[in-house]
Parts: structure tokens; C-alpha cells; sequence
């Protein structure tokens, strides 16, 4: 099940968080710091502007992530619907402990297509 129309892969253990993480080289272990953020900007449609993508993909510890929140997954009204995490937070306190960036959620930044929430049969296995 998916838990809104996505355009990139849902977090496996909450299905209604989307998180990306930064750009690192699988030989250094390091931020890859030649790669561009178009990728993002050209998969939302632009909706994401190159200064708020810099923020994520840069972020120097592996754990670090920019973290989309349904509004149904949200605890409290107030709560953020995204969230800046540096990586060295506590995994249980990244509400109290993350940036939370204000005005900023996955359908107006271009990640969901829509906060409809549909079940989808799984892809047929491809035939080799």
C-alpha cells in the first residue's frame, strides 16, 4: 500500500514519511559535492528551488535527511510536515531535536502528486 501518489520511493517502516538523504560517494564515503541537485528540480517539476535542495543534498553525516510527513501522520496539529535533520539525532526525539522548516510540505515542494491516499496492487514480476 502506498500511502499517497509518490514520485519517489516511500520510507519501507512508515509509509506515510518520505525522507531524502544527501548525495555521498560510494568510494570516499564523503558528500559528493560534483553532483548537482538537478534531479530534484527536474523531477518536481521545479518546485523545489536549487537553494532548498543544496540544504539537503550537503549534509555532511549519512544519517542526516529531509523528512516529508503526511498530514495524517502528524501527531499534533502543529507538528511539522517537514523536517531538516542534521544526523546526529536521537531517532526518537527528531521532532524536538530536527529543524522543523516551516510552509514546507511534499505536494507544494512537487515529491506527492496529490494527499490522496490509494491502495495499489504491486507490480507483476518481471519475466525474464
Amino acid at each position: 500500500m502506498i500511502p499517497f501518489m509518490v514520485r519517489q520511493a516511500h520510507h519501507e517502516r512508515n509509509p506515510g514519511v518520505i525522507d531524502y538523504h544527501g548525495s555521498y560517494s560510494k568510494r570516499t564515503q564523503q558528500v559528493n559535492r560534483e553532483k548537482s541537485g538537478d534531479y530534484f528540480l527536474d523531477i518536481t517539476d521545479g518546485k523545489m528551488d536549487a537553494e532548498f535542495v543544496e540544504r539537503f543534498i550537503r549534509l555532511e553525516n549519512q544519517k542526516g535527511l529531509l523528512r516529508f510527513f503526511h498530514p495524517a501522520q502528524r501527531g499534533k496539529p502543529d507538528d511539522p510536515l517537514a523536517l531538516l535533520c542534521l544526523g546526529d539525532e536521537e531517532r526518537d526525539k527528531l521532532l524536538d531535536q530536527c529543524e522543523r522548516i516551516p510552509d514546507v510540505d511534499a505536494l507544494s515542494k512537487g515529491v506527492v502528486t496529490t494527499w490522496g491516499v490509494y491502495e495499489l496492487a504491486p507490480p507483476p514480476e518481471v519475466i525474464r
